[in-house]
């Protein structure tokens, strides 16, 4: 099984980075890395990132990456396309997909966001939605799948980050809800205040203050 799972794995990537090469849209150069303890290979990653702007339209890329040890690795996939404003190039919205697997478990992962501005200036302005899903299936027979949603938000007035809001819950339980406010009342500091139920143990609630950095 986990021959399997890494001549697959190792399979795909090649043939899409090797189409992807043929096509021109090799955008970065390889990130390579490896680790070793008294002469032996203890730990390796690898990723490439293919620019598929000119095949897609709009700002798209694709990343193939691969890392774990000499007994194991884990491979996983990422899709990213994201839409920008013409005359500041920030981001407007984005749609990304990931996934990855190896021999105990596999993972699926999406998010979606949105900017929307608002106001005489909505580039300083706006509103950010994000949605995000997730989903972990162990390859073991009989092993649980967990899956789990997050919906966030943030408010920025005049280029200034105010506050935000995150809700969360999985199908293990573990209910989220955070607040934050940055700079209430001009004081240089942020304040979150999150709450969380679970279903094996105590509600973990918590205020937590950070100082930010600011001009006196």
């Amino acid at each position: 099984m986990g021959r399997a799972l890494r001549s697959l794995g190792l399979g795909l990537a090649a043939s899409l980075i090797g189409a992807a090469a043929s096509a021109g849209v090799l955008s970065q150069k390889p990130a390579l890395s490896v680790s070793a303890a008294n002469g032996d290979l203890t730990g390796y990653s690898a990723a490439q990132t293919l620019d598929m702007s000119r095949v897609m339209g709009g700002d798209a890329s694709f990343t193939a990456k691969v890392n774990g040890n000499p007994d194991s690795a884990t491979y996983g996939l990422d899709f990213r396309v994201t839409e920008r404003t013409s005359y500041t190039r920030d981001e407007t919205q984005s749609l990304s997909f990931g996934a990855s697997w190896n021999e105990t478990e596999a993972a699926l992962r999406s998010s979606m966001g949105r900017r929307m501005g608002f106001g005489l200036v909505p580039s300083a302005n706006f509103l950010r939605l994000s949605m995000d899903m997730n989903a972990l299936q162990p390859m073991a027979p009989g092993g649980e799948a967990v899956g789990r949603a997050d919906i966030s938000s943030a408010l920025t007035l005049g280029g200034r980050p105010v506050g935000s809001f995150a809700i969360g819950a999985g199908n293990r339980g573990e209910e989220r809800v955070a607040v934050s406010f940055t700079r209430p009342l001009q004081l240089p500091a942020e304040f979150i205040l999150s709450t969380q139920e679970r279903n094996d143990g105590p509600p973990d609630q918590r205020v937590v203050m950070r100082l930010l950095k600011v001009d006196w």
